[in-house]
């Protein structure tokens, strides 16, 4: 995972290359079933994993997000992955938050993706698609920028910084053509960028999606 000015000053935010991820705080967003922590992630050989241990298809959303980096004006996260073809309903990518909130679903509140302003891109190979997903000063959008793309097809995804409020979410493709998905814009009383990591909502036994490295 990189944060880039220019392929000249790419900084690698984290190689995965040992098994310690207490950087990052995992927030749960959203939680269908029973409100208990399902997703687990882990970093056992050089690689970001993430997997499920709940009940088949309740959905649970979380965030896993550090805010140690902090995405800048003109700046781009990328994502590079590495997903094996399966129609189990899982979905994996890059966020970005306001913070690194520890905050998470309880058995009161299943749903905090409003509490919070975050963005992701992720990819969902059930559909075939990348999908992103907002939370914007409490209205959350989930159904827009849907581009269709097979999963072994995506190597690449990314969040620009454009400007002080405005970011650009997409993916690039193993042709290495970059696909655009949404661009959207927060308030300017917004803190969106000071956290960076991964959004995931899985739901099949055992199920991961993959590795993603960097």
């Amino acid at each position: 995972m990189a944060s880039l000015v220019a392929p000249a000053s790419a900084v690698v935010i984290d190689t995965f290359s040992d098994s310690d991820l207490s950087e990052y705080t995992l927030t749960r967003v959203l939680d269908n079933g029973v409100a208990e922590s399902n997703i687990a992630f882990s970093s056992p050989s050089g690689s970001l994993q993430t997997t499920y241990s709940g009940t088949v298809n309740q959905a649970e959303q979380v965030l896993f997000l550090r805010d140690d980096y902090t995405l800048n004006v003109g700046q781009t996260i990328f994502l590079d992955t590495a997903f094996a073809t399966t129609t189990a309903q899982m979905d994996f990518g890059l966020a970005i938050g306001a913070a690194a909130a520890t905050a998470g679903a309880s058995a009161l509140d299943t749903d905090t993706r409003d509490t919070m302003d975050w963005l992701a891109v992720y990819v969902r190979p059930s559909q075939d698609a990348v999908r992103v997903t907002s939370s914007i000063s409490g209205v959350v959008v989930t159904a827009a920028g849907v581009l269709g793309s097979g999963e072994t097809l995506v190597s690449r995804l990314f969040i620009t910084r454009t400007s002080a409020t405005t970011f650009s979410a997409g993916f690039i493709d193993t042709s290495d053509v970059s696909h655009t998905n949404v661009t959207v814009d927060f308030s300017g009383s917004s803190s969106i960028g000071d956290a960076v990591g991964f959004y995931a909502d899985l739901r099949a036994v055992g199920g991961t999606l993959g590795n993603v490295d960097n």
